[in-house]
């Protein structure tokens, strides 16, 4: 990568809320910055290694959800960015030491909140989240997400009275369970009951 290149890609990434390590966190320090360039934002990383192939699964979507959600162009395009990039990176740092698959694909529609600020663009919306210990005798949740601080995030469950604070660091994985409205028949009224999730 020139120095150049660096200078002009070089910003302070926000950290995972499981952060990364070793060459899986090399490798984001890598993409991250050349998806930002495109508009894009990287959402997941996975490095999976592999006795003769690794495969590299990134997960990006529109850094700015107003303008739309990441289309196939967009991923063709990163994808071919990314694919030259990584070509280069690899001789230089060692990144993989080995042939490897680059996956380009978008997080879809239950997407995962990775980040704060994630977390603080999905207010209002239904979560689902799994923590890495109990909260209040609850390891996994399902409810709407009220607030989105610094360090924690607020849930109003439907069983409970009290809204549940979840910290940041204690979120294992979250993901928007996307809903769908019943569409309402001509002349008729909209059936009643709850959303059902989209499969």
């Amino acid at each position: 990568m020139s120095e150049s290149y660096q200078e002009n890609t070089r910003v302070e990434l926000e950290p995972f809320l499981q952060p990364l390590t070793g060459k899986a966190e090399a490798v984001r320090a890598v993409v991250e910055p050349a998806l930002r360039v495109q508009g894009l934002e990287l959402v997941q990383l996975f490095l999976v290694r592999a006795q003769h192939r690794d495969a590299l699964r990134l997960f990006v979507d529109k850094k700015v959800r107003a303008a739309g959600g990441v289309s196939m162009e967009d991923l063709e395009r990163a994808s071919r960015l990314l694919s030259d990039l990584l070509d280069v990176e690899d001789q230089q740092q060692g990144l993989f030491g080995k042939p490897y698959d680059l996956e380009v694909g978008s997080p879809g529609l239950d997407r995962p909140l990775t980040k704060k600020s994630h977390f603080q663009g999905a207010i209002g919306e239904r979560i689902k989240v799994r923590t890495l210990r109990p909260i209040e005798d609850l390891r996994a949740f399902t409810g709407t997400l009220t607030e989105a601080g610094d360090e924690a995030c607020t849930l109003r469950l439907e069983a409970r009275d009290q809204p549940l604070v979840v910290r940041y660091a204690d979120i294992a994985s979250a993901n928007v369970v996307f809903q769908f409205e019943t569409p309402v028949p001509p002349g008729g009224h909209k059936p009643r009951g709850k959303k059902g999730k989209h499969r």
